[in-house]
């Protein structure tokens, strides 16, 4: 197992790939090995692999929210939405989590079902309040979804987020972007070019 995480490091895949199989081999009922593959496919471009590997998963741990979270992600990402719906709806009956309610708004907000939207990031900022994108999603939904005094108030609370976040990550360009957009959105157009 280790060895197949250092040689993915290094980007030796196939080789990577074989450890894993290997691991797979020694203990077929552990999910950890099969987990791990999975970033090989997906590093490799196989995503349909790696969906197979994430499944693999749930089916070993079914008990384990996050692994329904990744295959939702990978099917949403492989444009099988209902799909990955019904495994981020899994992950929350497990635990409920901020990951799949965030996934679950996403899915909401490009299908511009922006109140469904609203929803779910309102449950995600319920479950974990410290994350700046979160709350910017939120407020994207409230935006669109044309609530704009709770948009306002969701963008400050992101903004504040995110620049405590900037402290630590002062080189983060992501963060920078990101921060930038929320400045534009609440009228601060000097502070988001900057």
């Amino acid at each position: 197992l280790e060895l197949g995480r250092a040689l993915r490091r290094l980007g030796r895949y196939e080789e990577a790939e074989a450890a894993f199989e290997r691991t797979n081999n020694l203990r077929p009922s552990w999910w950890v090995g099969y987990y791990r593959m999975s970033f090989v496919f997906i590093d490799k471009g196989e995503y349909e692999a790696a969906a197979n590997r994430f499944r693999r998963k749930t089916e070993l741990a079914p008990e384990n929210a996050v692994g329904f979270n990744n295959l939702g992600s990978l099917l949403k990402y492989l444009d099988r939405q209902e799909d990955a719906q019904a495994m981020f709806l899994r992950s929350i009956e497990i635990e409920p989590n901020a990951d799949a309610y965030s996934n679950l708004g996403t899915l909401a907000f490009e299908d511009a079902r922006f109140g469904d939207a609203a929803g779910f990031f309102n449950k995600a900022v319920e479950l974990d309040p410290d994350k700046y994108g979160l709350w910017g999603n939120l407020a994207s939904a409230y935006h669109w979804g044309g609530d704009l005094n709770r948009a306002q108030t969701a963008y400050a609370r992101a903004l504040l987020l995110g620049e405590k976040r900037l402290e630590s990550r002062p080189l983060d360009v992501d963060l920078h972007a990101t921060l930038a957009g929320y400045f534009g959105m609440v009228g601060e157009h000097a502070r988001g070019m900057e």
